[in-house]
């Protein structure tokens, strides 16, 4: 499968199928105008060819870091077999209303807390703080972004081995050719080779 879209699909999937506790549940992690980082955790809302999305108040401080700096990164860990790891970066944008058509379960664009019914209150043409309660954003990665990955102990001498060698398209094969290195990063006991 080349697709990482579809690879991460099927890897959510497969977490919740093993009983993860909100396979959802993803550490977005953000930077202010001056590289500050700050990290949180917040909740996938979708995940198609436009990116991850996730939703925040334009007034929070992830929505104030994020219209000063635009790039994020997003990880999602799974504890439960089959132990993975998933790193997405890249910009955030705004989503456009279709969001509202994503996920119509959660999103409203009633006023009234009682016509809600529960969802979210979405409004992505204000941004004053007493009218925007969610904002949508989707993390893409950018074209030929590096991907973080694990090296093994006999790959450290490799010349050719750089800490940008692979990339949301080419990872895939990796993982492929070496399995998933992140599986046991949680549970495995890791031994240092003697110096």
């Amino acid at each position: 499968m080349t697709d990482p879209l579809a690879r991460f699909r099927e890897w959510q999937e497969a977490a919740l199928a093993a009983g993860v506790t909100l396979p959802e549940a993803m550490t977005l992690a953000t930077a202010d105008e001056a590289g500050r980082p700050s990290a949180r955790t917040v909740l996938l809302k979708g995940v198609d060819e436009r990116g991850f999305v996730f939703f925040t108040n334009y007034e929070s401080r992830k929505g104030r870091q994020l219209a000063a700096n635009p790039h994020a990164a997003l990880t999602f860990l799974w504890h439960t077999e089959p132990r993975r790891q998933v790193l997405v970066t890249g910009t955030v944008e705004k989503v456009s209303r279709a969001i509202g058509q994503l996920v119509p379960d959660v999103i409203s664009w009633e006023w009234s807390k009682a016509s809600r019914k529960g969802r979210a209150r979405l409004d992505y043409t204000q941004n004053a703080s007493i009218k925007t309660l969610v904002a949508p954003y989707a993390v893409r990665p950018a074209a030929g972004a590096p991907v973080s990955a694990p090296i093994t102990w006999d790959e450290l001498d490799d010349p050719d081995l750089r800490p940008n060698s692979w990339t949301i398209r080419t990872i895939v094969e990796r993982v492929a050719e070496r399995g998933d290195l992140f599986a046991g990063a949680q549970t495995d006991l890791q031994e240092l080779p003697k110096v």
